[in-house]
């Protein structure tokens, strides 16, 4: 096989979060927490989830990797700060306005279908150049270099599998 990498998918931090913990150590994304859930226990490790090997801060929420696919952004795991306990979720797609038959997604990494008349008209759609399809993976390789440049990840393809 051949050996890839994969910018990490951050999962969104909520509005009603209190304290934003920056990227550290083995967190490669920030966090929401709140300072009375940092608890230290006597080895020195904080106490918090693990998931396939990675540890993850009370009340973090983050999006899985599934190998091959990669991170799964149609799932949202979190660390309870109270029970210490990791639940995953799938998103919960709205309704259809339509036959299940023909909806469509609008791409690949969509995680719900939607009906061929929501989606943007061949005239509506943003014109695609070779030149922003450049600029996107230059700017998917800085992100890659400034996290490997400052440590990288412990398991910066999401964990051991």
């Amino acid at each position: 096989g051949r050996v890839g990498c994969e910018p990490v998918v951050c999962a969104p931090i909520p509005s009603t979060c209190e304290l934003v913990l920056p990227p550290t150590g083995q967190l490669c994304c920030p966090t929401c927490s709140n300072a009375t859930q940092l608890e230290v226990v006597p080895h020195g490790d904080m106490k918090g989830c693990h998931m396939a090997g990675q540890y993850f801060a009370p009340g973090s929420m983050w999006h899985p990797y599934l190998p091959p696919n990669g991170f799964d952004t149609c799932t949202l795991c979190s660390c309870h700060a109270g029970t210490l306990k990791v639940t995953c979720p799938r998103v919960d797609c709205p309704p259809l306005d339509c036959d299940e038959r023909v909806s469509v997604r609008p791409d690949k990494r969509a995680c719900c279908r939607v009906c061929p008349s929501s989606l943007p008209q061949p005239s509506q759609r943003p014109p695609s150049s070779r030149e922003s399809l450049r600029e996107e993976e230059a700017t998917d390789e800085q992100i890659a270099e400034e996290i490997l440049a400052t440590g990288g990840c412990k398991y910066p393809v999401g964990g051991p599998y």
